[in-house]
């Protein structure tokens, strides 16, 4: 079982991901942490290519593992792979209140310009229109040309239905 789970900053990824992967006692990999160094998310601390090329191959030796994120050009990797995908669309309004309030990793509050940024970068994401850019268009086509289990999730209500779900779907490892 390998489920990639898209969507907006802020729009629950982590929060649903670390359910499901405690639920299905699995993996959890974030692309940020794919895409950039332990010191931040900005472009001075991104990972070379072949970096990021060695963590993918490593994530993918799993056969099972729950990936989240808004890249899309990890999410056109992942979804190759992937036996579930889950597309996020919560409102703006839901993704913002989650930002003001997210924390880094490492457990300190987001400084505040980096905080800034991922507002400014978020709220756009309905606007976008770049191919290889995170953007609502990108993440929906992947989500439409996937032929396997996919759930698009419009609400904080729906996510915790799904995890009941995930609770009880059980695993044969012997597939994957």
């Amino acid at each position: 079982m390998i489920i990639l789970i898209i969507g907006n900053s802020g729009c629950g990824k982590t929060y649903l991901s670390k359910n499901i992967a405690k639920i299905k006692k699995i993996p959890l990999f974030h692309m940020d942490q794919i895409k950039y160094k332990p010191e931040g998310y900005t472009p001075e601390f991104e990972r070379t290519k072949e970096q990021i090329n060695q963590i993918v191959k490593n994530i993918m030796k799993n056969k099972s593992y729950v990936i989240e994120g808004a890249s899309i050009a990890l999410g056109r990797i992942f979804v190759k792979e992937a036996t579930h995908l889950i597309l996020i669309n919560y409102q703006w309004e839901v993704c913002k209140a989650s930002i003001f309030t997210r924390n880094l990793d490492c457990g300190r509050p987001s400084p505040i310009e980096e905080r800034n940024s991922l507002l400014k970068w978020a709220e756009k994401y309905y606007e976008r229109t770049e191919k290889n850019i995170a953007s609502f268009k990108n993440h929906k086509k992947l989500f439409d040309d996937f032929k396997k289990t996919k759930y698009r999730l419009d609400s904080r209500e729906e996510a915790n239905n799904l995890c009941t779900k995930f609770d009880d779907i059980k695993i044969d490892l012997s597939k994957y």
